[in-house]
């Protein structure tokens, strides 16, 4: 169990060297901002500019770490201090039952588009954790009730890694619509090539202090993890989406994502259980090894993940040089990419002389904080470039920042 936790934290810290997205500059409001190579992987319905892009290998990516409650001054307060309960109260505020932890990351090997057509392939990265606030309430106040249960809705890991190889056609007339307004419609189809899979099948943990009246029994504990781990897979997955001009200057769009989303594992499928369990512990018995551990590893038959489908609605309007975008995204369930709870963010840009500056907030909910962005860079007619970074529940990224996350981004045109 150890070497896996170990392994796992090897290949998430490879993966967050290396990513892709202009998206970052925006904090997410990109649907409609999504054009050329962009609109393969957000939404081919803008696939209409008759002129060919390429991105480079390894001139686009993006990675992103978080959590939900601690922040760098917080680490700071409490790293060799003594810890009051002003101090222990704020620790405990915003954990909303669990800390969570988040990881991603995604490098774009290539892309390129040609009018209604595009091709790309990009590398996605994900960790998503969570551990639940017994854990932190129990080490910072002590045993102050007699029996802690852990469950496994607090107490899970789901990380994903895969490769997406997409082809898209789009930028097509929408029958009827297109009587009215510019309305179009695009589909990008996906050969998923699945990297590794780890999530949580079963959890269950108790610790006990051992009083039950007048007698002392000893302390005891249990902590029970059942994982589902996978290497090698391939899979598919489509994109629709629609793109339309109601009025002048006014885009909105709609995709559906993940749909009939699946990766099949192939190569190495494992149920690893892994128990530390201790009964009637005394203070007498710490000099001793007084808990036990054991880890047994089980092949599986094949197995899939799907991936939850996700729907999402964008609006942008354009006025001269500057733009104002909006977006609202939800899946069906979470998982390491995707959230069952609204997310909504809102993106702003204006041009001065070839340099666009970007501005974005996506608003917070009780698994992620709020996120503001930052994004500059330099556009003209063939070239494109830029650098952008978000802070996680603080304006600039700083000492009250739960997180951060940094993207860079080069297209040109052939």
């Amino acid at each position: 169990m150890k070497k896996t936790i170990i392994i796992l934290s090897i290949l998430m810290t490879i993966a967050l060297c290396s990513a892709t997205s202009r998206s970052n500059g925006f904090a997410g409001s990109f649907m409609m901002r999504a054009n050329t190579t962009d609109a393969i992987f957000w939404n081919p319905a803008n696939l209409v500019d008759d002129k060919a892009y390429m991105e480079l290998p390894f001139t686009n990516f993006d990675f992103a770490v978080s959590n939900n409650a601690f922040t760098i001054d917080t680490y700071n307060s409490v790293a060799g201090q003594m810890i009051d309960v002003d101090l222990k109260d704020k620790l405990m505020k915003d954990l909303n039952g669990a800390l969570v932890l988040k990881a991603r990351a995604s490098v774009q090997e290539f892309a390129w588009s040609d009018g209604k057509t595009g091709l790309g392939l990009r590398t996605h990265y994900a960790l998503n954790s969570r551990f639940s606030e017994e854990y932190i309430r129990l080490a910072l106040y002590g045993n102050t009730q007699n029996y802690y249960e852990f469950d496994e809705k607090n107490n899970n890991i789901d990380m994903l890694s895969y490769m997406d190889l997409a082809w898209s056609y789009g930028g097509l007339s929408m029958p009827y619509v297109n009587d009215y307004f510019p309305a179009t419609w695009g589909v990008t189809l996906s050969t998923l090539i699945g990297i590794n899979s780890v999530e949580t099948k079963e959890y269950s943990g108790h610790f006990s202090n051992g009083l039950e009246g007048d007698e002392i029994n000893g302390a005891d504990f249990v902590q029970d993890i059942t994982l589902i781990s996978s290497t090698g897979g391939i899979g598919y997955k489509g994109l629709l989406g629609l793109a339309l001009e109601p009025v002048e200057n006014l885009n909105l769009g709609m995709t559906f994502d993940n749909l009939f989303a699946k990766i099949y594992w192939e190569l190495d499928n494992q149920e690893i259980h892994y128990i530390v369990h201790a009964d009637s512990i005394f203070i007498l018995d710490l000099d001793e090894d007084f808990y036990s551990e054991e880890q047994t590893n089980m092949q599986i038959s094949k197995r899939s993940t799907k991936l939850p489908f996700e729907f999402a609605l964008g609006s942008k309007y354009s006025y001269k040089k500057s733009s104002l975008s909006m977006d609202y995204r939800q899946a069906t369930k979470s998982s390491a990419f995707t959230s069952d709870k609204p997310d909504i963010s809102l993106g702003f840009e204006t041009m001065w002389a070839a340099m666009p500056i970007q501005l974005g907030i996506r608003f917070g909910n009780s698994t992620v904080p709020m996120i503001f962005a930052w994004g500059l860079g330099y556009r003209s007619d063939t070239l494109e470039f830029g650098i952008n970074i978000q802070s996680y529940d603080s304006f600039i990224p700083g000492d009250d920042s739960k997180g951060t996350a940094i993207g860079i981004h080069w297209r040109t045109r052939i």
